[in-house]
């Protein structure tokens, strides 16, 4: 699978063909990121390649580190007077033994439960926020400058370094690179096509297996 058996020249003229989109879902994982979140402007040192996950842990990890010291602090404020627990039971003398620890069981999940609410709710809000910014980045690429930055960074994340878009051999025979026998698929699109060989495994199931495997060897 991937691009085993598919000279870089070759692979080179099937994406261009196929116009750097997967045939199957038509999507192309790579994006067009503003550094400096200005999508105005358009100074090719301000732009970058990214992969949809390279460019969503990007957006996340600046919004963390934004979010992180005032979340900080709200949580030290809201948590800051000691909470009173009051424990009513007819065993007095096992629940005065135990008295501390089940205030302090008590007070931990009570924290607990209000931080992973706002959590939450807080993760829900980025998650959106992040979508919404790579949309705008989207729209405001025109896809002639799109073209000019991607052959900048030859069609790759410039941080992992993986393009996401294989080519794939139709009938399964990698030393047949004729080009009516190849396709450009992204790599779950990749997947799914290997997979379909195997009668007994889904994706999935190939990379629970791929993990046992591994495990077994280390």
């Amino acid at each position: 699978m991937g691009n085993d058996g598919v000279p870089p020249h070759i692979r080179k003229k099937i994406l261009k063909r196929d116009g750097y989109k997967c045939q199957n879902c038509d999507y192309n994982y790579l994006d067009i990121h503003y550094k400096d979140g200005d999508v105005e402007n358009r100074d090719l040192e301000n732009l970058i390649v990214l992969c949809r996950q390279c460019h969503y842990k990007l957006h996340q990890n600046k919004k963390l580190r934004e979010i992180k010291p005032v979340l900080g602090n709200f949580f030290n404020e809201l948590f800051e007077k000691p909470i009173e627990i009051l424990v009513n039971t007819n065993f007095e003398e096992v629940v005065e033994n135990f008295k501390n620890r089940i205030q302090r069981e008590i007070t931990h999940n009570f924290m607990f439960s209000v931080k992973s609410r706002i959590l939450i709710k807080l993760t829900k809000k980025m998650v959106r926020e992040i979508e919404e910014e790579i949309e705008k980045e989207h729209t405001s690429t025109t896809e002639s400058f799109r073209k000019i930055i991607l052959e900048r960074y030859n069609y790759r994340c410039s941080d992992c370094g993986y393009g996401y878009l294989e080519v794939h051999h139709i009938d399964n025979d990698r030393l047949n690179n004729n080009p009516n026998n190849l396709i450009t698929l992204c790599r779950q699109c990749h997947r799914e096509a290997h997979s379909s060989m195997y009668s007994w495994a889904k994706v999935e199931d190939m990379d629970k297996g791929i993990s046992r495997f591994y495990t077994i060897l280390s």
